[in-house]
């Protein structure tokens, strides 16, 4: 089934209180039931394989940095950075269905922030705007929020 198919049948239902032939045409397909098995707004919920999102910032403290997040397989992405962190490894991930990425810092990664005094406290996914937000925890400083924008597709 495509997403062109889903978003029809998603808007029908959205719409079938106020059109009951509508109604009566998803119960008989059974698209409905499928929909709902499939639990559609999880699973588009997710970065597409091949996604990267990318932004540079100043950021207190660190200086100049790049962030990278792209998306290798359903499972596994891949976290850049460049600048007075420079760090190019994969993570596990998942994404839950407000968006949030629950991810898996391997020991390296773990290491480099170490060294820094920094984590990274979240990583969020808004498949409206279909862009990352990465939020840093550096010493002496609030959380920073870094908003990545998809740069290819």
């Amino acid at each position: 089934m495509g997403s062109a198919t889903l978003y029809l049948t998603l808007a029908l239902m959205n719409r079938h209180a106020e059109q009951p032939g509508a109604k009566r045409w998803l119960e008989a397909s059974g698209l409905q039931q499928l929909v709902q098995r499939t639990q559609w707004p999880h699973y588009y919920a997710k970065p597409q394989v091949g996604a990267h999102y990318t932004r540079a910032v100043g950021l207190p403290v660190l200086g100049q940095q790049r962030f990278s997040f792209t998306i290798i397989s359903r499972t596994t992405a891949r976290i850049t950075l460049a600048g007075a962190m420079n760090l190019d490894e994969p993570a596990s991930y998942s994404v839950d269905e407000s968006g949030k990425v629950l991810f898996e810092l391997n020991e390296p990664t773990r290491r480099l922030l170490r060294r820094y005094r920094t984590r990274l406290r979240s990583i969020q996914y808004d498949a409206a705007g279909d862009h990352t937000t990465i939020t840093i925890c550096a010493p002496l400083i609030p959380p920073i929020r870094v908003r990545l924008d998809r740069t290819r597709r």
